[in-house]
């Protein structure tokens, strides 16, 4: 299976066996579907859960057989369906510019929100809280900058955040802590 997040479109599970798209899409008035329809990114978890960001939630699909799944009808063309499944979403309206698609999980299920300006959220599953961390100007272990474009969680659990100006920051944050290093890279080398 592959899954596809569109800007508009809704999230898409394609079946390459069948080569048929299956739409999950935002149903008005229905809670378990999608808060939207622009899903900016996408992570499947360790356990297979498929966490989906959206511009007003994150998103969570716990896994089920999706190929037994009832559809609905759909105005999404041909070949498309929107199946009856159940997200539980997790609003993130406090936090700012979560539109950029970076997501990514570390040691112990935390994700953690990659934004266009807004900085690196964490949010705990468990207690299904985010937690913010900004650039704060004059302090080296706050982010060298709020625009976070990729994360890459490394073996040995620490979490790798690439930010502009040729930084790559290793987010050592675990559970009560915030600490970040900067690594500048020679531009000779990029």
């Amino acid at each position: 299976m592959l899954w596809v997040g569109t800007h508009g479109g809704g999230l898409n599970r394609f079946d390459p066996r069948t080569e048929m798209f299956i739409a999950y899409r935002h149903r008005e008035g229905d809670p378990t579907s999608l808060s939207d329809d622009g899903v900016y990114a996408l992570h499947q978890a360790c356990d297979g859960t498929l966490w989906v960001n959206t511009k007003t939630a994150l998103h969570k699909l716990v896994p089920s057989p999706l190929a037994q799944e009832p559809s609905l009808p759909s105005n999404t063309g041909p070949g498309t369906a929107t199946p009856a499944v159940a997200f539980t979403a997790y609003p993130h309206d406090d936090l700012e510019d979560v539109q950029l698609g970076a997501l990514q999980e570390t040691t112990g299920g935390m994700l953690w929100m990659g934004t266009g300006g807004g900085g690196l959220n964490r949010f705990d599953p468990t207690t299904g809280t985010f937690t913010a961390y900004r650039r704060r100007e004059g302090d080296p272990t706050s982010l060298s900058h709020d625009w976070v474009y990729a994360l890459h969680t490394a073996r040995d659990g620490a979490l790798w955040v690439g930010v502009p100006l040729v930084t790559v920051q290793d987010c050592t944050a675990g559970p009560g802590s915030s600490s970040l290093s900067d690594f500048e890279h020679e531009k000779s080398r990029i």
